[in-house]
């Protein structure tokens, strides 16, 4: 994801480093450190290798297209009303569902089962006993946990959406809901009993016909997000420094 997100522009005057911006509430800086530990052996990190990121991440928007948008439009959507685009993934043979659901479901468990920390900022999520069903389901010895749900939501690529945003919970009285943001889809993750009775037949995992959510609110909402966290951050001295380059139109 990292190298994805280095802008491969290196002639632009206003952008001299191709390193991408890393953003918290506390920092913005431009730099080339990821968020890395060490968790895992060579097998298991195979594991996800092999079966859900090397098939998923050529899958991202990118700087010149996105290819997962480009094989929904070769189908035509089982819903398509205002506001809400529906396309099945099962009607795609091309395209591994499987591969999809367990790319998602490893992100989702390596943040639950570590603390991920960057600087003063610790990637760490709460999946409330689910750990030990979710490794088993990677290693494929389970199916998806029944009170579990994974939804996928693609934003149009229209609005250029080339970031990332790590794991983070949002609380809801009734549950608890999970999600994180790699370029061109969201995918979260719904806790709790009645989280999958409510989201059972949009789940990608449950519903046989693997349901893709094409959502334009996707950019309004990874928007202010970014507007929130950048406006409070404290600006390293250089990326302080090129954004006032790029203001004066040096």
């Amino acid at each position: 994801m990292y190298k994805k997100l280095r802008s491969v522009n290196l002639c632009d005057p206003h952008n001299p480093n191709p390193d991408p911006i890393a953003v918290t509430f506390r920092k913005a800086r431009q730099t080339s450190k990821q968020t890395t530990d060490y968790l895992l052996c060579s097998d298991c990190e195979g594991i996800l290798d092999r079966m859900g990121e090397r098939h998923v991440l050529p899958l991202l928007a990118n700087e010149t297209g996105f290819p997962l948008y480009d094989l929904l439009m070769r189908i035509p959507p089982n819903i398509s009303e205002p506001g809400l685009v529906v396309y099945s993934c099962g009607n795609i043979p091309s395209l591994d569902c499987g591969e999809l659901a367990h790319f998602a479901t490893g992100i989702f468990w390596k943040a639950a089962v570590h603390p991920w920390r960057s600087g003063a900022f610790t990637v760490k999520i709460d999946l409330q006993g689910h750990e030990e069903d979710l490794r088993e389901y990677l290693l494929g010895m389970k199916p998806f946990p029944n009170d579990l749900a994974l939804i996928l939501r693609v934003a149009p690529p229209s609005v250029p959406l080339l970031s990332a945003v790590a794991p983070i919970t949002v609380r809801d009285p009734n549950f608890n809901m999970h999600w994180f943001y790699v370029p061109g889809i969201e995918f979260s993750l719904h806790v709790g009993e009645q989280a999958a009775l409510q989201f059972r037949e949009g789940c990608f995992a449950h519903n046989p016909g693997h349901p893709v959510f094409v959502d334009p609110t996707v950019a309004l909402t990874l928007g202010k997000l970014y507007r929130e966290s950048f406006v409070t951050a404290e600006k390293s001295t250089r990326l302080a420094a090129a954004l006032e380059r790029r203001r004066s139109g040096e």
